[in-house]
């Protein structure tokens, strides 16, 4: 064999190489992102039925939990650690002893601090958390309890999807960034788009999160960030979100005058009506897809 010959046989093997090296990588790659965006399977057919979203009354802090159409539930953060108990009797009031879906948006306690003692309680199928940490107690103890149930934290992130059927889909539009400074830009935001409306919760997110949203967050219901806090809600997300109904999760006569006069006014001339856990208790917002009606418990 040629010197030549030799020369082309080892050209067309380094390039077969690479050929497969790159197939494998792009396999990999693809697979991955796939498992990112839909970690849970794609059901191919449509909901129907009445969607539940109980905005619960936990003081200066943030729990929501939510009846989905196909009769599962979602939990979104439990309030402060002395809250525990309110949680777990108000869904135990609904007759539910599961809970598939929790979210905890962001290791602050008014928002995980009651979620260690729910988990404990309830038998819970996954639990989705930013991947963000603190030392307090109390995300501590929000760990071991995770473990100690056996469970696994699915990262909160951008573009996740926690399910997905024809006419309903639920998952993450923030955070788009693995870094901040405050703990409050890693809030997990979450979407649910069911037939003809769409739900928004912000859990705290700030400014610099509102900004690097690129999804479409226009939304017919919005649990506003932060408890009405100046730092959320800036001119160009209220724009982009175009909400008719506002909630704010938020203490009566709290210690930081929240919410914020300023984010009243901005959502209010905007057209949004505003309903607050601070003057009208419980708030329950209930929807087929195509309308919403909402009641509270301070009518």
């Amino acid at each position: 064999m040629s010197r030549k010959t030799k020369k082309k046989i080892q050209n067309i093997i380094t390039i077969i190489v690479i050929i497969f090296t790159i197939y494998t990588f792009v396999t990999e790659f693809m697979k991955e992102s796939r498992a990112q965006m839909h970690p849970n399977q794609i059901i191919n057919e449509k909901l129907e039925g009445e969607m539940v979203i109980h905005y619960i009354d936990v003081g200066q802090g943030d729990a929501t939990f939510v009846e989905l159409p196909n009769n599962e539930t979602l939990l979104i953060d439990a309030g402060e650690v002395s809250k525990e108990k309110l949680v777990i009797d108000y869904i135990s009031r609904l007759g539910y002893k599961k809970i598939n879906y929790v979210i905890g948006t962001h290791p602050h306690v008014d928002h995980i601090g009651g979620l260690a003692g729910v988990i404990n309680h309830f038998d819970i199928d996954h639990v989705y958390m930013p991947k963000v940490s603190t030392n307090t107690k109390t995300f501590e103890d929000l760990l071991l309890t995770i473990k100690n149930k056996n469970l696994k934290i699915e990262k909160a992130f951008a573009n996740v999807y926690v399910t997905s059927y024809e006419n309903f889909s639920m998952y993450f539009v923030a955070p788009n960034s693995e870094e901040y400074i405050d703990l409050n830009n890693y809030s997990a935001v979450l979407k649910i788009d069911y037939k003809d409306k769409s739900f928004l919760f912000m859990a705290d997110a700030e400014k610099i999160s509102e900004d690097e949203i690129k999804s479409d967050i226009k939304s017919d219901v919005i649990k506003i960030a932060h408890h009405g806090s100046a730092y959320s809600s800036s001119p160009g997300f209220v724009t982009r979100v175009k909400a008719s109904y506002v909630i704010i999760s938020v203490g009566e006569n709290n210690q930081y005058n929240l919410p914020s006069k300023l984010i009243l006014t901005r959502w209010e001339k905007s057209g949004a009506k505003i309903y607050r856990t601070d003057k009208n208790g419980n708030i329950i917002v209930k929807t087929d897809g195509q309308n919403i009606s909402i009641k509270t418990e301070r009518e």
